[in-house]
């Protein structure tokens, strides 16, 4: 009995050393975020579209960082009519590293 017990977890204990966990990183090129969100106070509504997306790299630091944009778009909607603002912020610098944390410049 003690020759299976001390077999099984010998066993465990190898099988378990070689086990890893591949990683992917979640940024690239292809990547975009969209995003939505509205209020409304009483007396108008506001709405907000806003897209971030990826546009190029840089190196800073000696770390490559993704070139980020947002284009909002921000909608009124007073009693006088529907006023719409565009919106472009960027770029700011974003990367992220093998442990998945997203680090800004």
């Amino acid at each position: 009995m003690k020759k299976i017990l001390l077999t099984i977890l010998l066993g465990l204990l190898v099988n378990s050393s070689f086990s890893q966990v591949t990683y992917f990183n979640y940024l690239d090129y292809s990547s975009e975020w969209r995003n939505y969100g509205s209020s409304f106070n009483g007396v108008y509504s506001s709405e907000e579209f806003s897209t971030t997306y990826f546009d190029g790299d840089t190196i800073l630091s000696g770390k490559v960082y993704y070139k980020k944009y947002m284009l909002r778009n921000i909608v009124d909607h007073p009693y006088s009519g529907t006023v719409s603002n565009l919106y472009l912020n960027g770029p700011t610098f974003l990367r992220e590293d093998s442990a998945g944390i997203f680090w800004g410049y």
